[in-house]
């Protein structure tokens, strides 16, 4: 047996027998999260979810302040319940304590778990409160962050001597690394910058970053200065923030427009940079905006062949590309309630400072071409009783719409579900849009959607949707119109704190091009089933143990099925007399191949969300850990290593590792003051 697979049994094992009694951390937040990146594909958009939850839990909100925009950054509160706790807090008064939650009408056990890391309990606001603005600054908390990546397996792209003229091979060290600082002046004022290089980059050609909000002065809701984010209506038109699309919550489907944030991620594709700003015009709601950024882009001869879709330059042809294209957008945003009624429309124009023409195939011929383009939507929420309709319509500048229309249904206490109907022309056109989709893009879809939670007996929920969707024109890789269904079956057993368990059934098909002799713009239909048990339970009082087993089953219509499993481990134990906390995990895998590929979520260090894909045969084991040096300074460190016993070299190009171990380190720094 592998030395280091003993050395994680022994780990276990003297944790077993040795641990002190534990002080459970809530982690109930990053299963939740886990839970919605086994529902989606998009992987940036979870990474910006936990990086906005994990800023969150950083700087958590005082209950007895906390307003309506706020608790609606927390996805997994639905709007009933948003709008009871605030009618909580306005008739019964400010929390004395967290357990008051409880009182919440319809705020069950599993929302208030998730809800605790990022609440607490402060002073109430005082009538006619004056900004202090000396005293805020004084007691404002600084937090700055350092990280370091490394994976210690010599890659192809660095193998290549410094003079090679291979235009592949990475210009700088495999190290990656950030350096993070945050502002926090009692959330009035937010300021930080940040600093990064990906792996083979070097220093000079790293990710920058900075921004400035300042929040509730005045008539000044929002001012964003630097790099920010927008989203509003449902996304059809502005979305730079996240789009969780179809997750593990089937009804909370509607998006949660926060208008104007500030971008505090590594996220290097979707922000926006100059200056945008809210402003309260005696109950009417309006946002003006403006950006001037530059993206990567290939040319032929001055025109835009294709926008680079990734972040990485660390070789010559990327750096090619870096900064060919300046991006312009100026538009803005109205909102106004009446009374049950909230009514908003976006409008904005952006362009290119070259013409985008892609070249002309018979998938992408009616994408957008040219330098302009305009967009403009009307948004809607309307609530009576326990029906909550939503949507949005859109059009672009060549007269192409786009709409998206919903109703959810709070039936009872223990019956809720949630209808979604849209339909994206096939030409429209809208660059910064993200909404509710089968596709990465809003464009070419039609679908209906049906989502359900029901609360059977105490400790049960079950909860699931089905979503049938058509493409009305071809998709790169199917050459015709297609159509689909993707489906999920949840059933949740949570009794208590020592036992949560659920088994997850998702059944997805499509279509996709049929290679072959005579199959010439054929389609054939393929099908996956994914099936998960997970158990999380407490053991002798001490320890916290999960258990998760993964099965797959791939079939396309004229070929052979093939399958998966996974097999995970983990562990996780926190002492009260010594600040340590660690996280061990061990996986085994068995798959047919790459369309078998199996997902498992595995801790790591803060900022880090991890969720990697195997296929293959082989086993991965790691260790996290977290220390506590002080009262202002924690370091996290992390090990992980992947064994495949079934091929010699991993990965491919200049990421090919000669052998078959891969291993990775991580390393994070908090300091608070």
């Amino acid at each position: 047996m592998n030395k280091w697979m003993m050395t994680f049994i022994n780990c276990l094992l003297t944790t077993l027998v040795f641990s002190q009694p534990v002080v459970k951390e809530n982690d109930e937040w990053m299963n939740f999260i886990h839970g919605i990146a086994e529902s989606t594909g998009n992987e940036q958009d979870i990474n910006n979810l936990y990086e906005e939850l994990s800023q969150i839990h950083e700087h958590p909100f005082n209950i007895n302040r906390i307003k309506r925009e706020e608790l609606e950054r927390l996805p997994f509160l639905t709007d009933e319940q948003i709008e009871n706790i605030q009618a909580y807090l306005y008739i019964s008064g400010p929390m004395k304590t967290i357990y008051e939650l409880k009182l919440v009408k319809d705020l069950d056990m599993e929302t208030i778990k998730l809800l605790i890391p990022f609440v607490y309990i402060g002073d109430p606001p005082k009538a006619d409160e004056a900004i202090n603005w000396r005293q805020l600054l004084r007691r404002g908390k600084s937090r700055l962050y350092f990280r370091l990546d490394s994976n210690p397996d010599q890659k192809e792209g660095y193998r290549s001597p410094v003079d090679s003229t291979d235009t592949n091979k990475y210009l700088g060290s495999p190290l990656y690394s950030f350096v993070k600082y945050e502002f926090n002046a009692g959330n009035k004022l937010q300021m930080g910058f940040l600093v990064e290089k990906d792996a083979g980059e070097r220093i000079r050609d790293g990710f920058r970053s900075f921004h400035l909000l300042l929040k509730d002065v005045g008539r000044i809701k929002r001012l964003a200065l630097g790099r920010y984010k927008l989203a509003f209506g449902q996304g059809l038109v502005m979305n730079t923030n996240f789009s969780l699309g179809k997750n593990i919550i089937a009804t909370n489907i509607a998006s949660r427009p926060e208008g104007v944030s500030r971008h505090n991620s590594t996220d290097e594709l979707n922000y926006l940079q100059g200056a945008a700003v809210t402003l309260d015009l005696h109950n009417h709601y309006v946002s003006a905006f403006a950006s001037v950024k530059k993206a990567a882009a290939s040319l032929d001869d001055s025109i835009i062949s294709s926008l680079k879709t990734d972040a990485y330059f660390n070789t010559e042809n990327d750096l090619k590309q870096r900064n060919n294209v300046t991006m312009y957008l100026v538009g803005m945003n109205w909102q106004r309630r009446f009374g049950r009624f909230k009514l908003g429309t976006t409008a904005l124009c952006y362009a290119f400072d070259k013409r985008l023409s892609p070249e002309i195939r018979r998938d992408n011929y009616f994408a957008f071409r040219g330098k302009e383009n305009a967009n403009l939507s009307v948004d809607y929420q309307y609530r009576f009783s326990r029906l909550f309709f939503f949507g949005e319509t859109a059009i672009s500048r060549n007269g192409s719409m786009a709409t998206l229309n919903g109703l959810h249904v709070n039936a009872t206490s223990s019956f809720k579900t949630s209808l979604l109907q849209r339909s994206y022309s096939k030409s429209y056109h809208a660059y910064y849009s993200a909404s509710f989709a089968e596709s990465s893009r809003t464009e070419n879809e039609q679908g209906l959607y049906w989502g359900a939670e029901w609360h059977p007996y105490r400790f049960w929920k079950v909860s699931g949707y089905t979503d049938i969707f058509r493409f009305p024109w071809l998709k790169y890789g199917v050459s015709a119109p297609s159509s689909g269904f993707d489906g999920l079956l949840q059933v949740d057993y949570s009794p208590g704190e020592k036992l949560n368990m659920y088994i997850r059934y998702r059944y997805k098909e499509k279509e996709k091009d049929r290679f072959g002799e005579d199959v010439l713009y054929k389609t054939e239909k393929y099908n996956t089933q994914r099936f998960r048990w997970q158990c999380e339970y407490g053991a002798l009082g001490q320890l916290l143990f999960h258990t998760t087993v993964d099965y797959n089953r791939y079939k396309e219509e004229s070929g052979e099925p093939g399958e998966g499993f996974a097999f995970t481990q983990s562990v996780s134990q926190e002492w009260k007399k010594v600040p340590l906390k660690i996280d061990m995990q061990l996986m085994m895998f068995d798959t047919d191949g790459y369309d078998n590929s199996i997902y498992s979520y595995e801790k790591s260090v803060l900022y880090a969300f991890s969720i990697p894909s195997f296929y293959g045969k082989g086993y991965r084991w790691m260790v996290n850990a977290r220390y506590n040096l002080s009262s202002r300074l924690t370091f996290w460190l992390k090990y992980a290593q992947t064994v495949y016993s079934d091929r010699d070299v991993i990965g491919s190009g200049p990421e090919e590792i000669r052998g078959n171990q891969k291993n990775d380190l991580y390393f994070l720094l908090r300091w608070k003051f």
